[in-house]
């Protein structure tokens, strides 16, 4: 998720030349966030793996938790300066979609272990 934000915002969008910190800083805050946000997927997505389709349930549950994510940096003033409408549908959008990326990371290695652990218990 944190490399997919730094393309999308630092390649695409070009909008670390607005930042009000050090670039350094900046990333350094930004591992730390991300990690975070990871956790909480993670501990979310825990709960919620439990059948065939969990896959598609995490993506899901990870766009939301974007969207939300996305709503409360937004009001808490702390999103990249919006340059209108346009951009603000588009920053939404995005946050959905590398939270749901995120998500369907962890789904997939909780699906893997899943099956290495089934593996296991079937061969004792």
């Amino acid at each position: 998720m944190l490399m997919l934000s730094y393309v999308w915002h630092g390649l695409i969008l070009n909008d670390f030349r607005n930042l009000s910190l050090s670039l350094p800083h900046f990333l350094g805050l930004s591992v730390v966030a991300y990690f975070f946000i990871s956790a909480i997927l993670n501990s979310v997505l825990h709960y919620i793996m439990v059948d065939e389709v969990a896959i598609t349930k995490g993506v899901l549950v990870g766009m939301a938790f974007g969207f939300f994510l996305y709503l409360a940096v937004y009001t808490l003033g702390l999103a990249y300066h919006a340059r209108g409408m346009k951009h603000l549908v588009i920053d939404f959008v995005w946050q959905m979609i590398e939270q749901g990326a995120g998500a369907f990371v962890i789904g997939f290695a909780f699906r893997i272990y899943e099956r290495n652990d089934a593996m296991r218990t079937s061969e004792d």
